[in-house]
C-alpha cells in the first residue's frame, strides 16, 4: 500500500531475540495538520496582502498632497520676491526640507515591505568601487560642510571591484556616510577606508567616524526598525529604518553589515561584498543603467526622441488631472514653456472628447481619476483607436509600488512619473516628446 494524501507510511525492520526479523508498519494520518499548515500558509499570505495594500493606499494618500508641497515650495525658492526676503528664504527652506523627510519616510516604508515580500528586485553587476564611493561621498559633502565634518578617502580605491547592485550600494554609503556625519561632533572626521579580507574572501570596506559611539545594549538594538537611540530628542533627523534597509540590502547583495563601537570612541560600520575579480569595470557602468531600467527599459535611459527645432509649433500636452492642486503645480512648471501649450481636463470622459477636438501629441495621465474611466481604462480606449493608437502616454501618479509601476508598463504606458515629482524629472519626460 503506498503512501496516500495527508497519510504517512513508516516501516521498521526489527530482529525478535530468536533472530527472526520483523518488519513494523504504522500508518499516521496527519490530514488535520495539514489543513492547519495549509490555513496557516493562507493567513500569512493575507496578512502579507493586506500590509502590502495598505501601504500601496498610505504611501498614495500621503504623496499627494507632498507633492504640492515640494513643487511649489520649489518654485517660491526660485522666485525674486520670495529671494529679496532672507527670512522668507529661511522658512521656505525649512518647509522644503520637512516634506523631504517626509517623503524619505514613505520611501523607507516602502523598501522596507518590498524586502519582505521580495518585490524589490537587485541587478547585480561588477561595481568599481571607487567610482560608487566617490559618487556617495559627493552627495554627502554638503551635509558634512553644514555640519563642520570632514569626509575622505583614507587610501585609493582604484581598480576594486565588487559583486553589487551598483544603486544599492551607493544607497547603503549614502546612509552610513550620512550617519557618520549626523552623529558626529563639530570638526570630527568620517573616514572610509578598505579593511582586510574576511575569511570567504569578500572585500571589506570601513565606514569610521569620530562621534560619540556607542554602548553595547544600543549596539544590540542598533538594526531594529524605527530605533533611534534617543536622536529623535536631539533635532537630528531620521527615520530609523535606514540601518534596517542597509543592512537587508547588504545581505541581499551576498554580503554583510556589523558595527565596532566603543562609547566615546566613534564606530566603525564593517560593510562587507563579494569581490568581482575577473567582471570589467565598464560593466560596473551599465549595472547603473540597468538598475533605473529595471521598471521601465524603454524609457527610462532613453535619448530625446524628437530633438526640437527652433521653429517647430509648440508641443500639445493634455493633462488629465482631477486634483485642483496638482493642476496648478503643472500649470506653474509648463504654461512657462514656450515649446509646449498645456490642456487641462478633470476626467477620462473629458479626455476623450479633448483627444477628437485638440489632437495632443503627449497626454500625461493620472491613474485614478473619478468617473467611469480610470488612467488604464483610458489607455485602453486609446490605444484601441487607430487614430490615438500611437500617441504618447505618461502616467503621472502618487502610488509608488512596484507592481502598480510594472502594471502600467505592461499596460503600455511610455513613462510613469510618481508624486511628488521634481521639476527636472517632468520637464526632462516633456522634452523627450519635443516639448
Amino acid at each position: 500500500m503506498g503512501e496516500q494524501p495527508g497519510r504517512v507510511l513508516h516501516a521498521d525492520l526489527q530482529a525478535d531475540p530468536a533472530g527472526t526479523a520483523h518488519v513494523l508498519v504504522a500508518l499516521t494520518d496527519i490530514t488535520a495538520e495539514l489543513e492547519l499548515a495549509r490555513q496557516g500558509q493562507a493567513r500569512a499570505e493575507a496578512a502579507s496582502r493586506s500590509k502590502s495594500d495598505f501601504l500601496a493606499h498610505m504611501s498614495h494618500e500621503l504623496r499627494t498632497p507632498l507633492s504640492a508641497v515640494l513643487g511649489f515650495s520649489h518654485l517660491l525658492q526660485r522666485d525674486p520676491a520670495v529671494l529679496a526676503s532672507p527670512s522668507a528664504v529661511r522658512r521656505l527652506g525649512q518647509i522644503h526640507v520637512a516634506g523631504q523627510h517626509l517623503l524619505a519616510m514613505i520611501d523607507d516604508l516602502l523598501d522596507v515591505s518590498r524586502l519582505e515580500s521580495g518585490e524589490l528586485r537587485l541587478f547585480p553587476g561588477a561595481v568599481d568601487l571607487a567610482g560608487v564611493v566617490a559618487d556617495s561621498l559627493a552627495l554627502c559633502q554638503p551635509l558634512a560642510r553644514q555640519l563642520g565634518v570632514v569626509v575622505s578617502v583614507a587610501v585609493p580605491l582604484d581598480g576594486q571591484t565588487v559583486q553589487a547592485d551598483r544603486t544599492r550600494l551607493c544607497q547603503v554609503l549614502l546612509n552610513l556616510v550620512s550617519n557618520g556625519i549626523k552623529y558626529n561632533q563639530p570638526h570630527g572626521q568620517v573616514v572610509v577606508e578598505l579593511g582586510t579580507d574576511d575569511a570567504q574572501g569578500r572585500l571589506t570596506l570601513d565606514i569610521r567616524d569620530t562621534g560619540r559611539g556607542l554602548a553595547p545594549d544600543q549596539i544590540a538594538t542598533l538594526f531594529r526598525p524605527f530605533n533611534r537611540l534617543g536622536a529623535e530628542h536631539a533635532g537630528i533627523e531620521g527615520t530609523g529604518l535606514g540601518l534596517v534597509i542597509a543592512r537587508r540590502l547588504t545581505e541581499a547583495m551576498g554580503g554583510s553589515l556589523d558595527v565596532l563601537s566603543v562609547l566615546g570612541n566613534g564606530s566603525v560600520f564593517r560593510l562587507r561584498l563579494p569581490r568581482a575579480e575577473h567582471a570589467g569595470v565598464a560593466a560596473a557602468r551599465q549595472t547603473a543603467e540597468a538598475t533605473v531600467a529595471m521598471l521601465w527599459p524603454a524609457a527610462a535611459v532613453a535619448p530625446v526622441r524628437h530633438a526640437r527645432r527652433a521653429n517647430d509649433p509648440p508641443l500639445k500636452v493634455l493633462y488629465v488631472e482631477d486634483n485642483p492642486t496638482n493642476v496648478e503645480l503643472m500649470r506653474c512648471l509648463l504654461e512657462p514653456r514656450k515649446s509646449c501649450v498645456l490642456q487641462v481636463v478633470g476626467d477620462g470622459a473629458a479626455a476623450t472628447e479633448a483627444m477628437a477636438a485638440w489632437r495632443p501629441q503627449l497626454v500625461l495621465l493620472d491613474l485614478n481619476l473619478p468617473g467611469r474611466l480610470d488612467g488604464f481604462d483610458l489607455l485602453r480606449l486609446l490605444r484601441a483607436d487607430p487614430a490615438t493608437q500611437g500617441l504618447h502616454c505618461v502616467a503621472v501618479s502618487a502610488n509608488a509600488m512596484v507592481r502598480e509601476i510594472k502594471r502600467a508598463h505592461a499596460a503600455g504606458f511610455d513613462d510613469y512619473i510618481v508624486k511628488p515629482y521634481t521639476a527636472d524629472r517632468l520637464l526632462a519626460v516633456v522634452a523627450r516628446y519635443g516639448g
